[in-house]
């Protein structure tokens, strides 16, 4: 009897994950802390754009920009879901990936984006494999 319950729940997430709906959406979130020049938090409605880009500095810009979106930052933290249709393609080919976050008119120093970012990508080894 357990085997079969496993079996069966096994089959439905199978059935779940082949799913075009249940796919790799083209999106991620950006979360971040946001102090003012003497270290306090923000609690604030900010104007948030990213760019995605290619090196640290200068370099091609490989998504975006996103926004400005007005964004709430609550005791310093604030979230936001970024993404498009053609950012999977823009991040296939990149060796390395610089997120750029400009609140009002500050522009902050790009940072490496991570492989939470590559993730969209499996997607595309998904359909490779069928």
């Amino acid at each position: 009897m357990k085997i079969n319950r496993i079996g069966a729940v096994v089959a439905f997430a199978a059935a779940l994950l082949s799913a075009d709906a249940w796919g790799v959406p083209p999106q991620f979130t950006v979360q971040g802390v946001l102090r003012d020049d003497q270290g306090r938090l923000q609690s604030e409605p900010v104007q948030l754009t990213i760019a995605l880009w290619d090196q640290q500095q200068s370099g091609n810009r490989l998504g975006g920009p996103f926004g400005p979106t007005t964004v709430l930052v609550e005791n310093g933290l604030f979230s936001i879901s970024v993404g498009d249709a053609a950012l999977r393609r823009s991040l296939a080919g990149a060796q390395s990936v610089w997120m750029e976050i400009t609140v009002g008119a500050d522009v902050y120093p790009r940072q490496p984006v991570t492989s939470q970012l590559f993730a969209m990508i499996a997607a595309t080894a998904e359909q490779a494999d069928s």
